[in-house]
């Protein structure tokens, strides 16, 4: 349960989506460079090592300094292993809030909470090729995920 007022890290289910995530990616790489059986597990091993290495250092690191507090009347992110950002979004300025949980999300029990907002970044132009980011993401239990996003919709405790 997702605690008003206190600093809230992210679920350890996260840690072990992304590693499993990791894994998998390597391991499917692994399979179009290998020739063999004793190749694909050579490749993997050494995916795992080279890239693999940085990937879960920085995800690791990226996991145990993100935290957020949610309030009554707005949620605050914060993230950045080197360089902190804080990001606080009152719920009067919310817009959206959409609960996604795919397959391998959901085998962990977490869904991916996007929040937002009608800030100048997420104008698209047509014609233009641009990605729109949400204000904040969160991936959380889903219990939790839901809990959050009708208080956001609802705009806090009243």
């Amino acid at each position: 349960m997702i605690s008003l007022e206190t600093v809230n890290k992210l679920p350890q289910n996260l840690y072990y989506y992304s590693l499993f995530k990791l894994a998998v990616i390597m391991f499917l790489i692994s399979l179009f460079i290998g020739l063999s059986s004793d190749a694909i597990f050579a490749t993997f091993l050494g995916l795992m090592i080279v890239i693999g290495g940085p990937i879960f250092l920085y995800s690791a690191l990226s996991f145990k300094y993100t935290s957020f507090v949610v309030d009554t009347t707005k949620i605050v992110i914060n993230s950045g292993i080197v360089f902190k950002k804080s990001m606080a979004i009152p719920f009067d300025r919310v817009q959206n809030v959409d609960c996604n949980k795919g397959p391998v999300l959901g085998l962990f029990g977490l869904s991916k909470v996007n929040i937002w907002t009608a800030s100048p970044n997420q104008i698209s132009m047509r014609g233009r090729s641009s990605s729109s980011k949400p204000d904040g993401s969160l991936a959380i239990p889903t219990e939790d995920a839901v809990w959050l996003q009708n208080l956001v919709l609802n705009k806090g405790l009243n």
